[in-house]
């Protein structure tokens, strides 16, 4: 188990109560049989909850369980660093007794600067946050599937 997966267990396990299954992970679900998908779902929980190794016994299963597992890896990093984030902003905003509106990104120092304006610009941001998240989950499961493949064959 790599050194990333283990930390993003660890956060799986002990701070966060829930995880995402993403509407094109269907795919993956609707081409298993119902016993095949319900072994899988089980799965993901106990992965998540530490459980379980990121191995399943059956090989179709592991091969299905590859994106989801990269997935279910970058979501807990990405939810760590956001918690880091926001700690550092906490930590900045009331470092003085004295606040300055300038050191903090939260508080807005114009006033005719409206939420929906930063809501537009904050959207935007999040389309290509999401692009490039896409482009390296797409990444990270041709490379997760290309592993599993030199696994089933040298079984």
């Amino acid at each position: 188990m790599q050194q990333n997966e283990k930390e993003a267990i660890a956060i799986m396990r002990k701070k966060k109560k829930g995880f995402l299954l993403y509407n094109d992970q269907s795919d993956i679900f609707n081409q298993l049989s119902d016993e095949e998908a319900g072994k899988l779902i089980k799965h993901i929980f106990a992965y998540v909850r530490g459980e379980k190794e990121n191995n399943p016994d059956d090989k179709y299963l592991k091969l299905a369980f590859a994106p989801i597992r990269a997935t279910l890896i970058r979501d807990a990093l990405k939810y760590q660093e956001k918690c880091k984030l926001n700690s550092e902003i906490a930590k900045k905003r009331w470092k003085n007794e004295k606040i300055n509106a300038n050191e903090c990104e939260r508080i807005l120092t114009d006033t005719k600067y409206t939420d929906r304006d930063r809501d537009k610009e904050k959207e935007k941001e999040r389309e290509k946050e999401r692009e490039r998240e896409r482009e390296k989950n797409k990444e990270e499961t041709f490379s997760s599937i290309g592993d599993i493949m030199d696994d089933i064959k040298k079984n």
